[in-house]
């Protein structure tokens, strides 16, 4: 907070509903923040591995390599994705749940472009140059991002905008929603967000792990890396029921 902002009450307003949020829900709001700190660390190491090439972003977007294409764009998507994933948390912190939403559904867009440009470089062509997402030919989705997927139209039922189904969902995180609402609705509403913004973000973990994804060689090499992502998906699994690519 800037001292002697004029938005201080705001700022103020944040922090207790921060507060609040981690009262109710600390251990699901540490998961999460564990796993976008575990999924950050796998695409910076992703990151490394990118091809060493020197290309502008328009050079880039009138490309005919292929292979190019299918390596960077997936890689630019990843960190889209994260950058979402990372907003999301803030927003539900801070109480504004629909923006938080809106932040997951673009989470879900992001990864499905990524997993589509890694088999085509038609789709990777396509979202670099603004284009909307082709039809899929000759693939289909890897399953974890096929299930990331499914979420899309429930964030976008509850992702900002002026419908009343947004708005309320928004009251859901400022402090007057126990009022409004009812406290054990307002607790439900918060506590749903959070496990959802855990599935996705374990689905997202499990799919830079799948052995076909493209990624998962980038990651071979760092044992530590290894070794958290495997008792983080085993933590998710007792919590969740989630399980790794290839597991039963």
């Amino acid at each position: 907070m800037t001292e002697g902002s004029p938005l201080a009450w705001l700022d103020d307003s944040e922090k207790e509903t921060e507060r609040g949020v981690r009262l109710s829900h600390g251990p699901l709001v540490k998961l999460l923040e564990r796993q976008i700190h575990l999924i950050g660390n796998c695409v910076a190491e992703i990151l490394k591995h990118r091809p060493s090439v020197k290309i502008t972003i328009n050079e880039l977007k009138k490309s005919s390599d292929g292979g190019l294409l299918r390596s960077l764009v997936p890689r630019f998507l990843l960190v889209q994705a994260l950058d979402n994933l990372q907003a999301g948390r803030l927003n539900m912190l801070h109480g504004y749940l629909s923006v938080s939403q809106s932040c997951m559904r673009n989470v879900v867009e992001s990864l499905r472009w990524a997993n589509a440009a890694q088999h085509s470089a038609q789709h990777a062509l396509a979202w670099l140059n603004n284009k909307d997402y082709p039809k899929e030919r000759g693939f289909s989705l890897d399953p974890p991002v096929g299930e990331i997927w499914k979420k899309f139209g429930y964030f976008s039922a509850r992702g900002s905008h002026s419908l009343s189904s947004a708005r309320t969902y928004s009251a859901l995180g400022k402090p007057g929603a126990k009022s409004l609402l009812g406290e054990e609705l307002q607790q439900m509403g918060v506590e749903t967000h959070l496990r959802i913004m855990n599935q996705i973000g374990a689905n997202f973990l499990i799919w830079i792990t799948h052995p076909q994804s493209g990624f998962a060689q980038a990651l071979e090499s760092n044992t530590s890396i290894k070794d958290a992502i495997q008792r983080m998906l085993a933590e998710l699994n007792q919590t969740f029921g989630v399980k790794q690519a290839g597991k039963t």
